[in-house]
C-alpha cells in the first residue's frame, strides 16, 4: 500500500477521514468528503427524533470523551483542526446535496470551504442542486474519479 492515503469520509466518515488528515497529514495525500459531518454539533444523531440514534449518539459522545453537559462548549472537531491539513497542502473535494437536512450544508461543508480557504487550502465543492443527503456520489462520478487518480500518488 502507499504510504499516503485518499481518504473518502461520507456522512459521519467526514468526523473519521478529517480528524485522521488533522492528525496524520503526513500519512494523507487528500481528502474526497461527500455530504461530510464536520462537526459532532451537526451530527445527524444529536438531533434526530429517532430513538434508534441514541445509542450512536452515545457512542459519539464516548469516543470524543464528551457528555451531554460538555458537547456544547467542545472546540476540537474536525471544522477546528484544518491548519495542519493547510499546511500539508492536502487537497480537498467534497460533494453534497445544497437541500441536505441530515448534514446541513451550511453547518458543515460551507465552513469547511470558507476556513480552508482562508488557510490557503485548496478544497472543490460540487453542490447537487435540490438534493438531500442521498444519493450520495453523481450520477457521472469522472470528476471524483480524476480527483483520486491526480492525487493518489502526489508529493
Amino acid at each position: 500500500l502507499h504510504p499516503r492515503a485518499v481518504l473518502e469520509g461520507f456522512s459521519r466518515g467526514g468526523l473519521y477521514a478529517v480528524n485522521f488528515a488533522a492528525t496524520h497529514p503526513g500519512k494523507t495525500a487528500a481528502l474526497y468528503l461527500d455530504a461530510p459531518v464536520l462537526s459532532i454539533h451537526s451530527w445527524p444523531g444529536r438531533k434526530s427524533g429517532n430513538p434508534g440514534n441514541r445509542p450512536l449518539w452515545e457512542q459519539a459522545l464516548k469516543s470524543y470523551g464528551l457528555t451531554e453537559e460538555t458537547v456544547d462548549t467542545f472546540m476540537g472537531d474536525p471544522i477546528d483542526r484544518l491548519e495542519p491539513i493547510a499546511k500539508a497542502g492536502i487537497p480537498i473535494l467534497s460533494v453534497c446535496g445544497d437541500a441536505d437536512k441530515v448534514v446541513p450544508l451550511v453547518e458543515n461543508t460551507a465552513v469547511l470551504e470558507q476556513r480552508y480557504k482562508a488557510l490557503g487550502g485548496k478544497i472543490e465543492v460540487i453542490l447537487k442542486p435540490g438534493i438531500d443527503h442521498h444519493p450520495h456520489s453523481l450520477k457521472d462520478p469522472k470528476p471524483i474519479v480524476d480527483f483520486l487518480l491526480k492525487n493518489a500518488y502526489a508529493k
